[in-house]
């Protein structure tokens, strides 16, 4: 549960609003590390809930940037919490970190009324190439393929940070729920 979220656009346009509004928040101020215009920041009071330790204590932004399309790339060392009973990484938990991390690639490219909120998930599908041990740091590297009015799709890859093997990979379909501007 999210107690308030804050979006602040470059010129000035700030809106709070209720967590119960938004289906996955972001913990970034990508748009800033991206140079982007406007430049978005979601500030997060408090967040709660299934995947958010998670991304709040194994996951940091390496890069960011609105050019040509959204991307982000994270990095994420694999927990002993995050693992199934051969020890590697759980397939629940690959599909929860691909959630979070292709969402971030919609902030760059977001402003009022365009993926401000970042959506929520129509789909997810997760290929899982290879497993990733306990201990293994993996890259997760997220690209809007395409972002309408409405719908978008954003491609994932989780890569071996050591040798840049691919390990994992996603397709994320999502839609959009930001309310018009003037409704707010």
């Amino acid at each position: 549960m999210v107690d308030l979220v804050k979006v602040v656009y470059q010129n000035g346009y700030s809106v709070a609003i209720d967590g119960s509004m938004v289906d996955m928040i972001i913990y970034l101020r990508v748009a800033r590390l991206a140079r982007v215009t406007p430049r978005v920041e979601l500030l997060l009071i408090r967040v709660q809930g299934w995947g958010s330790s998670t991304y709040r204590d194994y996951m940091n932004l390496v890069s960011a940037s609105a050019k040509p399309n959204g991307t982000t790339t994270l990095s994420f060392t694999i927990q002993p919490e995050h693992c199934n009973q051969l020890g590697n990484l759980h397939g629940g938990c690959a599909a929860t970190v691909f959630d979070i991390c292709t969402t971030t690639a919609l902030v760059p490219i977001s402003k009022p009324e365009f993926w401000a909120f970042g959506g929520v998930s129509r789909t997810l599908n997760v290929t899982y190439l290879r497993p990733v041990a306990h201990g293994e740091t993996v890259l997760i590297e997220s690209e809007v393929v395409h972002a309408g009015k409405r719908l978008c799709t954003i491609k994932g890859v989780m890569k071996r940070k050591r040798d840049g093997a691919i390990m994992v990979t996603c397709e994320h379909g999502k839609v959009n729920i930001d309310p018009e501007v003037s409704k707010l």
